[in-house]
């Protein structure tokens, strides 16, 4: 992948900081991105590899790299606590060892420290473990609004989380030690509760590759460490926060339901599904209706308490809404899982067969469709694949096709 150069400026009140861990293969090529924009300090933080890492990086940065070794290896999350408490500038910026800097992203990130942000984050474009590039990934446009970077609790919408930050803010959000990933999400969450300021940049700041051994590829593991913050999460000052923000009411509530879809009360997520029955404001960036997004979730809450025919009816009645937007894919699949644990294999199949139509190579859809073929009797309910919010609408880091699925094996 080439990149243009740009004329480095002094920043010698920002640190670059980069977490590695057996990052022989990357980091070199890491660093000399960083070096081509950046005069200043450059922190690494070994967490114990087993490999050359810091030969390497040493080989690239020379004098000017400080390397701080952890204990043993602990985790991204405490790697980055200890840069944190390595760092002696007033603002630092995040590049992980794998990763590569755009140029000039120092400079911008300082400007907007400069202007008042606490935290700054920007857009990224997604490579591949070649260093080809896949796709931009712009800032999605909604979260510009007023009070919208508050629907960070309803999921993450950043597609890079390695912000810029002022030193003493991050010190004192800090990370959450016992997180394999989601990390960086959590920080984001605590900061926007303690009330830090938060600038969002259009540019692209990161080249963040991408491949099928990433650990935030692991879904399962993201899931549980998504349970894990939801949580801790206190619902109620962060709703609180979102109307001192000026996130739109509906907004509020459909993010109430998402969030207890996330840590798994399903009672909760199907009480705050029924609040959004009837309502015709539309949601962003989906462009359901509130109406619409209630039925979604609260038929998926329903499966949850083990209710599928009445899931059935909701997700129905979303299907059947005069206002749809997207594909209808994610109700459509839902709606098979819904009508094969009632007992339905027809209109299972039906469904399964539409949400496939819809969106080809749809993960989910294609999975049910074979254990439902393949199924001679009763199936058990979480070896359904459940679509748990609205496939979204903006450009993300992850995909819902058959590519991505060969990606993620």
């Amino acid at each position: 992948m080439s990149r243009q150069s740009t004329a480095q400026l002094p920043s010698h009140d920002l640190t670059v900081a980069m977490p590695a861990y057996n990052a022989a293969s990357t980091v070199a090529a890491a660093l000399r991105s960083v070096c081509d924009t950046h005069d200043g300090p450059i922190l690494l933080v070994d967490d114990r590899s087993a490999d050359d890492t810091v030969a390497r990086a040493r080989a690239v940065v020379g004098a000017r790299l400080h390397v701080v070794t952890a204990p043993g290896p602990r985790g991204v999350a405490r790697a980055r606590a200890l840069a944190l408490a390595a760092i002696d500038t007033p603002y630092g910026l995040w590049l992980d060892a794998d990763d590569l800097m755009a140029p000039g992203r120092p400079q911008a990130v300082r400007a907007a420290l400069d202007a008042g942000a606490d935290l700054v984050y920007d857009a990224v474009t997604l490579i591949d473990t070649a260093g080809r590039v896949e796709r931009d990934l712009p800032m999605p446009a909604f979260l510009h609004g007023p009070g919208r970077l508050w629907r960070q609790v309803e999921r993450n919408w950043l597609n890079g989380l390695f912000c810029g930050f002022r030193t003493d803010v991050a010190r004192r959000v800090g990370y959450d030690p016992e997180l394999s990933t989601g990390e960086d999400y959590r920080f984001c969450l605590d900061a926007l509760m303690a009330g830090a300021r938060i600038a969002l940049l259009d540019r692209v700041g990161v080249f963040y590759r991408h491949g099928a051994a990433t650990l935030s590829r692991n879904l399962a593991v993201a899931q549980a460490n998504m349970r894990r913050v939801h949580r801790a999460l206190d619902g109620a000052a962060a709703e609180a926060g979102m109307a001192r923000a000026g996130l739109p009411a509906v907004e509020i509530a459909y993010t109430r339901a998402a969030a207890a879809v996330h840590r798994g009360d399903a009672a909760a997520a199907l009480a705050a599904a029924e609040a959004l029955l009837g309502g015709a404001e539309t949601i962003a960036p989906y462009g359901h209706s509130a109406d619409w997004m209630g039925r979604f979730l609260g038929g998926t809450a329903l499966l949850a308490l083990d209710r599928p025919g009445e899931a059935a009816a909701w997700l129905r009645a979303a299907v059947a809404g005069a206002s749809q937007a997207g594909d209808g894919a994610d109700v459509r699949n839902n709606l098979g899982v819904a009508a094969a644990r009632a007992g339905d294999r027809a209109a299972a199949r039906r469904a399964f067969a539409e949400a496939a139509e819809r969106r080809p190579g749809y993960v989910d859809a294609a999975h049910n469709a074979r254990l439902l073929a393949q199924a001679g009797g009763p199936v058990a309910a979480d070896a359904w694949a459940l679509t748990r919010l609205p496939l979204r609408t903006v450009a993300n880091r992850d995909r819902y096709d058959a590519a991505e699925a060969a990606r993620r094996r």
